[in-house]
C-alpha cells in the first residue's frame, strides 16, 4: 500500500504531465478533438438502452478528462477552447474564400 507521500507524489506527477502536454499546441488540438468525440456536451438519449449506456460511458470519460485538464491548468484549457474556436472560424473563412474564387471563375467563363 502506498504511503500518503507516495500518493501525493503520484498526483503531482500526473498534474505535471498534463501541464507539460497542454503546453503543446498539438496536444491541445488533440485534447479538444478527444473531448468533442466523447460527446460530453450532448444528450445521450437515443431510445436504445445499449446505445445510451455506451454513450454515457464516453460522456463520463470525457467529463473526467476535462476535469483533470481544468484542475491542472485552467489557462491552457481556456487557450485550447479559444484556439479551437479560431480554427473553426479560419475553416469557415477558407471555405467562403474558395467558394468566392469558384464563383468568380464561373462568372469569367459566362
Amino acid at each position: 500500500m502506498a504511503s500518503k507521500k507516495q500518493e501525493k507524489n503520484l498526483q503531482d506527477n500526473e498534474v505535471n504531465d498534463i501541464r507539460r502536454l497542454m503546453a503543446m499546441p498539438e496536444f491541445r488540438r488533440y485534447a479538444f478533438r478527444l473531448l468533442a468525440m466523447s460527446g460530453k456536451d450532448t444528450s445521450i438519449f437515443t431510445g436504445h438502452n445499449s446505445f445510451m449506456n455506451f454513450n454515457e460511458g464516453k460522456r463520463a470519460l470525457g467529463i473526467e478528462i476535462e476535469k483533470e485538464i481544468k484542475a491542472a491548468d485552467i489557462e491552457k484549457y481556456l487557450l485550447m477552447i479559444k484556439e479551437a474556436h479560431v480554427g473553426e472560424k479560419n475553416k469557415e473563412y477558407e471555405v467562403k474564400k474558395a467558394y468566392q474564387k469558384e464563383s468568380q471563375k464561373e462568372e469569367e467563363v459566362s
